[in-house]
């Protein structure tokens, strides 16, 4: 397994983030098939399509099955189509057709990143198909919002949705709507590890799949026997009805993909228990190439461990130990992505929670003003008072608005600073409980591999290089953080000094010399010997710093990099360019905020998205500007804009 390997598949980790897949069922309703109909689409059909007269309910109807049929195929189309089926129902006043681009528009949001938003959206198509009586659709929307939950893995919430679509249903005579729900019901017991309650669901769904020539549905339930056979112990059971999806899958093209790579995981997995340690690889290695097709990331990870453990009981160390640090990899940028959408749901939930308990005080406030000058305008009206008295009781309660607005713009500004203040909290306890942990969790099998002679001089060599890197990148990650966190707190102030900077970029230039040979990358200061800037040393070293280092990550063996100055009246500009992998330009808007946005580098290093950030604080607090340039596949040139300080003038610059 070389660094490229890992590196192409920490990007399927990437991927997973943005096409999210279920484990021995079809979570999403509308969904069920299309990854296998996908490749039918016709976008000239389409067209044609859309190109009628219609102007009715019957043209929402379509465009809203057209945005189904993006679902796994394009995000973006599924989002345009559901916007137009909705501001045409609208204007129809068409209820249903709301409700299904409301759904929609949630499907959209749940596939990319599990944005809460998606909870928003299948809501409001809820309540909508309720008001219309549409039981089955208020069922599938239901249904979804447990998905979402599934997806976060909060099962628990996850099955009180499925419940409350189980009871929606009741009296729909559509078997297959029942068994995809019940089977989900089962999905969430199974990974709650209540097996008793995940079989009866699991019982329940084969009953309902098999009213129907459904195959794929069939499939899906004995897929989720076999894993309940398989945790229970009954590795014979699980490989006899594991066998029954292989059957169904030749009748059937349309059975999902991630569905037989679980089925070959668990067979692997079965003939792992009962010593068939050949057929156990075999099976795991079909696993995984079926994931690997189709981006299926959670099984990829769990195959690494199982073949981590097979290497080891053959006592080939080498293989084990790099199986294991690629799983470890993996794991940690999976479980990272999984805590991010939960963190994303949690602090929707709770600004939500917020905003709606400030709503409430309005209101009451509202009403004690309402009710306070109603009290006045009837005294007025009782004591037959002149419009003078009327005029003053208008002059006091404008003071005293005036007042109020006022104390709420204190409040705002003081909610502000405490929102900032936990901002920065929580990110630094973030970067400190995950990257700082990472690399003492991947060396603690490294040392007990060693500890137990399984491992020689030579494998060691090999990879303390790797270790290094990573520890070294720490040490730039804890200087960052402690001098940003500096710059936080009130009354910090940088020091504005006038400093040399074509000796500051000689001076990083030699301390990048070991990683930038590590990767055969030329590192050239082009810097004019005579530029010199008026700023704050250190925060701008830590910037070049910076910039060097996502250089070096980010262009591949024997690249270039080259730093740049640029001089226009009484500014200078400094650049950073490279040969590297380059930058999508729908990620450029995130790179200078707190947005968890962070890639690996072409020889798998880490970072923690943060960099960025802190040099774009860091330059503004010098009175200056950052700005990005970037070309895919071509390389990026990230340049900074500060006050110039002429030679001559200035003869004591550093």
């Amino acid at each position: 397994m070389n660094i490229t390997t890992v590196s192409s598949l920490l990007s399927t980790i990437n991927n997973y983030q943005k096409s999210i897949f279920v484990f021995a069922g079809l979570l999403i309703l509308s969904c069920q098939t299309l990854q296998a109909q996908n490749k039918v689409l016709d976008s000239l059909r389409i067209k044609a399509e859309l190109k009628t007269t219609l102007n009715d309910s019957n043209k929402v109807i379509l465009l809203n099955d057209i945005a189904y049929k993006f679902c796994f195929i394009n995000l973006n189309q599924l989002h345009n189509y559901s916007k137009k089926a909705l501001e045409l129902s609208k204007r129809l006043n068409y209820i249903n057709g709301i409700a299904g681009s409301y759904k929609n528009i949630g499907l959209y949001y749940m596939l990319k990143d599990a944005n809460p938003l998606a909870l928003d959206y299948f809501d409001k198509s809820y309540k909508l198909y309720k008001s219309v009586n549409n039981r089955a659709g208020a069922v599938r929307a239901l249904n979804n919002s447990g998905y979402y939950y599934s997806v976060i893995k909060d099962y628990e919430e996850g099955i009180r949705y499925y419940r409350l679509a189980e009871r929606q249903a009741k009296g729909i005579k559509e078997p297959n709507l029942k068994a995809i729900w019940v089977g989900n019901i089962g999905n969430n017991y199974e990974a709650l590890g209540q097996l008793d309650s995940a079989y009866v669901y699991y019982q329940r769904m084969i009953s309902l799949a098999s009213t129907k020539d459904t195959d794929y549905l069939l499939g899906s339930a004995y897929a989720n026997l076999a894993s309940y056979q398989l945790k229970k112990g009954k590795y014979n059971q699980a490989i006899q009805i594991a066998e029954k999806v292989f059957a169904l899958n030749q009748l059937d093209d349309n059975h999902p993909n991630q569905e037989l790579s679980d089925i070959n995981m668990i067979l692997g997995k079965a003939h792992f228990k009962l010593g068939n340690y050949e057929k156990s690889r075999k099976f795991f290695e079909k696993s995984n190439e079926i994931a690997k097709n189709v981006e299926y990331s959670e099984i990829i990870i769990e195959n690494y461990y199982n073949f981590y453990r097979l290497d080891s009981l053959e006592g080939d160390s080498k293989a084990a130990l790099k199986n294991f640090l690629v799983y470890s990899q993996l794991r940690d940028s999976l479980t990272n992505a999984n805590k991010n959408r939960r963190i994303a749901y949690y602090q929707i939930k709770f600004q939500s929670e917020k905003s709606e308990a400030e709503n409430q005080r309005l209101r009451k406030e509202e009403e004690k003003n309402k009710a306070y000058i109603s009290s006045q305008q009837t005294r007025v009206i009782t004591l037959g008072v002149a419009v003078f008295f009327v005029l003053i009781a208008v002059f006091i309660l404008s003071r005293v608005n005036h007042r109020m607005e006022s104390k709420n713009k204190i409040i705002k500004q003081q909610n502000k600073k405490l929102e900032e203040a936990n901002l920065v909290k929580n990110t630094l306890f973030s970067v400190i409980a995950h990257d700082l942990r990472t690399p003492f969790s991947h060396i603690i099998p490294l040392l007990e591999m060693i500890e137990k002679d399984q491992m020689d001089q030579s494998d060691f060599k090999e990879l303390a290089p790797l270790i290094k890197v990573n520890f070294l990148d720490n040490l730039l990650l804890v200087d960052n953080l402690l001098l940003w966190a500096k710059s936080q707190l009130e009354g910090f102030k940088v020091n504005l000094q006038p400093f040399n900077t074509f000796k500051l970029g000689e001076e990083l230039k030699q301390f990048f010399k070991e990683s930038s040979s590590q990767k055969n990358i030329t590192i050239e200061n082009y810097i004019d010997e005579n530029t010199g800037i008026l700023a704050d040393r250190e925060t701008i070293k830590i910037v070049l710093r910076n910039l060097l280092s996502n250089a070096i990550k980010f262009t591949s063996e024997g690249g270039k990099i080259k730093m740049e100055s640029r001089i226009s009246d009484d500014t200078a500009t400094i650049s950073v360019t490279d040969t590297g992998v380059g930058i999508n330009q729908k990620d450029v808007e995130n790179l200078f905020t707190l947005i968890n946005y962070t890639t690996l580098g072409t020889s798998n290093e880490k970072g923690t998205g943060m960099g960025l950030k802190i040099c774009k604080d860091f330059i503004e607090l010098n009175n200056g500007t950052i700005q990005v340039e970037s070309v895919k596949d071509v390389g990026t040139t990230f340049s900074f804009t500060l006050p110039f300080i002429k030679e001559a003038e200035n003869a004591a610059l550093v």
